[in-house]
């Protein structure tokens, strides 16, 4: 699967697929009254830490024969309901 990532453009460095994906959290939690910005822990531990999840979750998915279809679905019904609750 990498492989066949890798040469669809060749201008593009091998195994960069992660670093199209954009993901980002808004939740902020309130420990008495100090804000703390969920997002920005995750920056400071690794920038792109949840892009890479989710790209690692797509292959896992892949790897257990679970069809494309279904995965791009029920990522499509995870974003709008994470929108709606105030999660993405």
């Amino acid at each position: 699967m990498f492989r066949s990532c890798a040469y669809v453009n060749r201008n593009t460095p091998k195994y960069s697929f992660a670093s199209n994906v954009s993901l980002s959290t808004p939740l902020t939690l309130n420990f008495g009254n100090v804000p703390f910005e969920l997002q920005s822990a995750f920056d400071m531990i690794m920038p792109g830490f949840l892009p890479l999840m989710l790209s690692l979750l797509v292959i896992a998915l892949l790897r257990k024969n679970i069809k494309a279809n279904w995965i791009i679905i029920g990522m499509m019904v995870v974003a709008i309901a994470g929108r709606f609750i105030g999660i993405l």
